[in-house]
């Protein structure tokens, strides 16, 4: 990877057809991507990379900037041909922004000549080790040879003149390989080492999902896709799009977590590991189908743990969670427990509280989809005057104007309270509490509450005391400084 050093406003001062006057009196034109005291490189039109001596550059007029977002993209690896790369296939989705992915395609090739992806997207042909950057000048270089190896041209490629046919007949089967010649697509792909699944082409590290998704499907006895983003990898009854979706959502909370909890200064290894893996069926029958092939993984071995597995719509187990899209609110329930099982594995000293996983989980949900709605307690701890998360959802401002309602008129629990709840004791009024208080914490008291949760101070379980030596307060003097937040 590439580093640069006293490189003056890299990102921002990249243009797309910049021009370069030299000191000799000639001019250059092309992108701009470097420029220190010492050297200036220049992507050309041709794709080609230009090393000048900056004492030679006597002017440089830029033109059009790249966008800002594309530029964070960018950001210090933009002289990486493989970073530059993927942010090109970032841009190239939207077809709007077609020449920023050429410009940015240009540039990886212009770094890395020999980089085939980006060369291909622009449409280059490779004849006997040589890349051309048009097709008419690649087909006059293979003329003479390819017709005396028995080659006809056909629509921009060569083929063999005994498959013409073939290709003719299953035309959208066929690609241009190296911009040259036609071949099946299926060859090509089986030789870079893709997978197909579902009539769907698993490239990169997603394929080592391929494996997987076989043993889900023996599983669950249904048609599932993967996807695999950041840390967060998602198997769903959904079709490719959507599986990505899933799995983008559970990395932004998963971001979020990161975030929020400073784990660049705390637990740096909770950023990256462990994986979190989510399984999404389509309905009950094949969530129970699923379980039941995994009983054991899922500790379900016993007649007791099983019946209830069967009564519920999800399972978690360490970085597992399963459940169907036949639950209302899935989505946000898949995104919450991102949140309850990276706040375990940050807590120091056994599990934490359950209201504070479950709040957790509850933010991460505001974070990613903007409100609450998953019911992590008994339905029918709900009373009428409160509304039912997985029913209606209910952001910030609307939780604790909630949270007023509830308690108007009569004393509102605390810390105390919450801290020796279980998860199944925690009713509709808990839970609202417990959320608004973890947005208290976390926006007056974040680094001493990140202490509270990373370090026992020597008080073990008892929760209490460790509270106090980092808080230097009682529960009840903090209910206080809580009420006066809450308004």
């Amino acid at each position: 990877m590439i580093r640069l050093f006293l490189v003056a406003l890299f990102a921002a001062s990249v243009s797309a057809q910049d021009f370069v006057q030299l000191t000799d009196g000639r001019k250059l034109r092309g992108e701009v991507i470097k420029r220190d005291d010492t050297e200036t490189w220049l992507v050309t039109p041709d794709a080609v990379l230009e090393k000048l001596a900056s004492k030679d550059v006597a002017s440089i007029r830029n033109a059009q900037k790249l966008p800002a977002g594309v530029v964070d993209r960018l950001g210090e690896d933009g002289l990486d041909p493989k970073h530059v790369y993927a942010v090109a296939e970032w841009v190239a989705k939207d077809p709007k922004r077609k020449r920023i992915a050429q410009r940015l395609l240009r540039r990886c090739v212009a770094l890395k000549p020999d980089f085939e992806p980006a060369r291909e997207a622009l449409g280059h042909v490779l004849f006997e080790r040589t890349w051309y950057t048009e097709r008419k000048a690649a087909y006059n270089a293979s003329k003479a040879k390819m017709k005396a190896d028995g080659f006809v041209y056909y629509r921009g490629g060569w083929i063999k003149k005994e498959m013409l046919s073939f290709l003719k007949s299953s035309f959208p089967e066929w690609m241009r390989y190296r911009g040259l010649t036609w071949r099946l697509i299926t060859e090509v792909r089986q030789e870079r080492g893709d997978k197909l699944w579902l009539r769907e082409w698993y490239v990169g590290r997603e394929t080592k999902l391929v494996r997987s998704l076989k043993s889900v499907w023996e599983s669950a006895q249904e048609d599932i896709h993967g996807a695999d983003v950041g840390r967060c990898r998602v198997f769903g009854a959904f079709d490719r799009d959507e599986v990505r979706a899933i799995a983008t959502r559970h990395q932004k909370a998963s971001d979020w977590f990161a975030t929020t909890f400073h784990l660049a200064e705390r637990d740096r290894r909770l950023i990256t590991a462990p994986r979190l893996d989510d399984y999404i069926f389509s309905g009950p029958e094949s969530f129970i189908r699923f379980l039941e092939k995994n009983r054991r993984r899922f500790g379900l071995d016993s007649p007791e743990a099983w019946a209830l597995a069967k009564q519920t719509e999800s399972q978690s187990k360490g970085n597992l969670f399963v459940q169907h899209a036949g639950r209302p609110a899935w989505e946000w329930g898949a995104v919450s427990c991102v949140g309850t099982r990276l706040i375990r594995r940050l807590w120091a000293g056994g599990d934490p509280p359950a209201w504070i996983w479950v709040a957790t989980g509850h933010h991460a949900e505001i974070a990613v989809m903007g409100d609450v709605r998953v019911q992590w307690v008994k339905t029918e701890t709900y009373g009428r005057k409160t509304k039912v998360p997985e029913l209606e959802g209910r952001n910030m401002d609307e939780l604790k104007a909630a949270l007023r309602e509830v308690f108007a008129g009569s004393p509102l629990p605390g810390l105390r309270v919450l801290m020796n709840k279980e998860l199944n004791d925690l009713d509709a009024s808990l839970d609202l509490l417990g959320t608004c208080y973890l947005a208290f914490l976390l926006e007056e008291h974040r680094e001493t509450w990140l202490d509270f949760c990373t370090r026992t101070k020597g008080h073990g379980k008892d929760i209490a005391k460790r509270f106090e030596a980092h808080f230097k307060m009682t529960y009840e003097a903090c209910d206080q400084l809580f009420k006066k937040w809450l308004g």
